[in-house]
């Protein structure tokens, strides 16, 4: 079973930002992020990510830059 909690509110004119953390008795998942409104269909999105695995043993975390479009 897993449980979590995820939240996101505007910070500034076109700016969002977005956490969330995610658990179960093996996994650990969490995130937080900045999204800039290029426009109503682009975002560009930076975010830091951590995630756990204790049952495969894996472990990662970083951060990543990415531009999203709505079709």
């Amino acid at each position: 079973m897993f449980g979590g909690i995820a939240y996101k509110a505007a910070i500034a004119n076109n700016v969002d930002g977005y956490a969330s953390y995610i658990r179960s008795s093996n996994v650990e998942d969490g995130k937080v992020g900045l999204n800039y409104h290029l426009n109503n269909n682009a975002t560009v999105d930076l975010g830091y990510r951590y995630f756990e695995n204790e049952g495969l043993g894996f472990k990662a975390k970083g951060t990543s830059v990415g531009v999203n479009y709505k079709f």
